[in-house]
């Protein structure tokens, strides 16, 4: 007995024949085989970038969250990072790494510094982590900054990292200087593990 081999689209793409007593399992078992879609292309477990302000400084201002603009690529795979925008897409839900150092000087009424992780929302941009916060004392010159933390990302989301300045005196303008070296300012992120189990 012969029956038509159909293929995940449903079209006739060869005949199975076996004998006419088969069990209508054992067909089904034998046709099913031929009925699977393809896999699609692996999903990139090598997603990481890194970038840096390629030596130029920048002037932050005020005290709403700022974001931290990269100017030049390290690398790049599968992350979609966005140079003069800094907004980073997540390839593959999993556990990443990332990472931060920077460094700013010339401080002007600043009490504190803050960095942060923000998502990307249609509304308003969602505040996620505080990375880092550190006090700006009156000897200081320069602040280091740097971080390494772990998050659970899902696919599509879009996230990027911003700072914000704390002031002594509300009254009066604050700013500094995020230091473009690349001896003291990157940042980056890479995927570490599958996410089998989240919260989200």
């Amino acid at each position: 007995m012969k029956r038509n081999i159909l293929n995940y689209l449903n079209e006739v793409i060869g005949e199975l024949e076996l004998a006419d007593n088969t069990p209508e399992e054992v067909w089904q078992k034998k046709l099913a085989q031929y009925s699977v879609a393809p896999a699609g292309p692996p999903l990139p477990k090598d997603c990481t970038f890194a970038v840096d302000r390629e030596n130029i400084d920048q002037e932050l201002f005020e005290t709403d969250f700022i974001k931290l603009i990269p100017l030049r690529k390290l690398w790049d795979k599968h992350a979609s990072i966005e140079l003069n925008n800094g907004n980073f897409t997540i390839p593959i839900d999993g556990v990443y790494n990332l990472d931060i150092q920077s460094r700013f000087n010339t401080f002007i009424n600043v009490k504190n510094i803050e960095i942060a992780i923000f998502q990307v929302t249609e509304e308003e941009d969602d505040f996620w982590f505080t990375l880092k916060k550190e006090r700006v004392f009156e000897d200081d010159t320069e602040l280091h900054l740097g971080n390494m933390s772990q998050f659970d990302f899902k696919k599509d989301e879009t996230y990027y990292i911003a700072v914000k300045l704390t002031p002594i005196d509300i009254n009066l303008p604050t700013s500094c200087i995020l230091l473009g070296s690349d001896d003291y300012t990157a940042w980056g992120m890479n995927y570490q593990t599958d996410l089998n189990d989240s919260y989200r």
